[in-house]
């Protein structure tokens, strides 16, 4: 997973399956031009090793 220039797998966490992990890390969408301010809220890895990342813009 990359994200804002941060590279990292579960590993780097050393998460299990089902946990969550809470970061604040911040990122910017600009999309036609306009940027939001925003955070990661969450990220959660699956039972498939797959990462879920939930953003939350302000």
């Amino acid at each position: 997973m990359s994200l804002n220039g941060l590279s990292f797998t579960r590993d780097d966490f050393l998460l299990e399956p089902g946990m969550t992990l809470l970061l604040a890390i911040p990122i910017e969408d600009s999309r036609d031009e306009i940027r939001l301010p925003g955070k990661v809220v969450w990220v959660k890895v699956g039972d498939d090793r797959q990462v879920q990342v939930d953003v939350a813009f302000e």
